[in-house]
């Protein structure tokens, strides 16, 4: 899905802002594999749409997003400062990190 090396232009907008990411409070399990998707595109300037990005879509590999070590640390970035996830490293992050579903499960295993 993601061309190596190719980025689109400086982010305009980030649709959520401060208060989104410190409420937690998402009440269908759709908004917020939605936001998880346009915080990857924004943040890693990825070359797909939010909706282009399946929710089982491996984030790793040449079957997925393809995401090297750079965009998993921008992407572990965006997850803490939009939704107050914390991944430390090891297998929970790997866990973690896998698509956006296991995302979303750890953001809501917060609140």
């Amino acid at each position: 899905m993601r061309k190596k090396g190719l980025r689109r232009g400086v982010p305009e907008a980030i649709i959520c802002n401060a208060n989104c990411a410190e409420s937690h409070e998402y009440p269908m399990s759709d908004d917020l594999h939605v936001r998880i998707k346009e915080v990857m595109v924004e943040e890693l300037m990825l070359q797909v749409q939010p909706e282009e990005i399946g929710d089982e879509t491996p984030i790793f590999g040449p079957e997925g997003l393809g995401l090297d070590s750079v965009d998993v640390l921008q992407l572990v970035i965006a997850l803490e400062k939009n939704f107050g996830l914390k991944i430390s490293e090891g297998d929970a992050a790997k866990e973690i990190l896998r698509n956006v579903t296991t995302i979303a499960d750890a953001i809501r295993a917060l609140a």
